[in-house]
């Protein structure tokens, strides 16, 4: 039926289909890994966006506070410098009204003992 050089180019022929079939599976399964790392790069690229979302959201509400920080030591710097200034005001207060009574308590006496 078949001669020895149809059966040899038939073995042949099943051989290469076989190895064609064989790199045709290497080829599917390369294209659905390739397909699952894009998948998977797509995730990871919406993590990173996300994850560049949230750290500048911390990022505003870190200068927020920082600001507010700021702000709350200017003022007590602020208060500080009245604190002095006030304390300063009440020592010279002081020393002015005892310098007064001094002056006046004489009189005052002189006053009383020459209604007695």
């Amino acid at each position: 039926m078949f001669t020895f050089s149809t059966q040899v180019a038939l073995g042949e022929a099943e051989s290469e289909r076989d190895n064609l079939l064989v790199i045709r599976e290497k080829f599917e399964a390369e294209q659905r890994k390739s397909a699952d790392l894009d998948e998977r790069e797509q995730l990871l690229l919406k993590d990173i966006e996300d994850t560049k979302a949230k750290h500048a959201f911390a990022q505003a509400e870190f200068e927020a506070e920082r600001n507010e920080l700021n702000d709350l030591v200017t003022k007590s710097k602020q208060l500080l410098q009245v604190s002095h200034l006030f304390n300063i005001s009440r020592i010279v207060f002081n020393s002015w009204f005892l310098g007064e009574n001094r002056r006046i308590c004489p009189a005052k006496e002189r006053l009383r003992s020459s209604y007695d």
